[in-house]
């Protein structure tokens, strides 16, 4: 094998192993960027979950409030609704 043919197989085996590190770098860059993506994800699904619970749990304290204000005897929504009726019935006595 003369001189140059040397050359050429070694330049092209650098070249293969050039070739080789440069994939596995992209494919690490790759693995990167969909874990970062992954736990941009999870970061939001996290968000809005506890979200989603503070409001949940926001409604429900004030639907048992309401529903402690509707069955209370003289309740401020019970004696409301006396009153319009009483306004109701003289309105209609005129």
């Amino acid at each position: 094998m003369d001189v140059t043919a040397a050359i050429a197989a070694a330049v092209a085996a650098a070249a293969t192993a050039f070739a080789a590190v440069e994939h596995r770098r992209a494919q690490r860059a790759v693995r990167r960027a969909r874990a970062r993506e992954q736990e941009l994800l999870e970061r939001l699904a996290a968000g809005l979950a506890y979200e989603i619970k503070n409001n949940l749990g926001a409604l429900s304290l004030n639907l048992q409030l309401l529903e402690e204000e509707l069955a209370a005897p003289g309740g401020m929504v019970v004696s409301s609704l006396a009153r319009l009726a009483s306004i109701t019935r003289d309105f209609g006595r005129i």
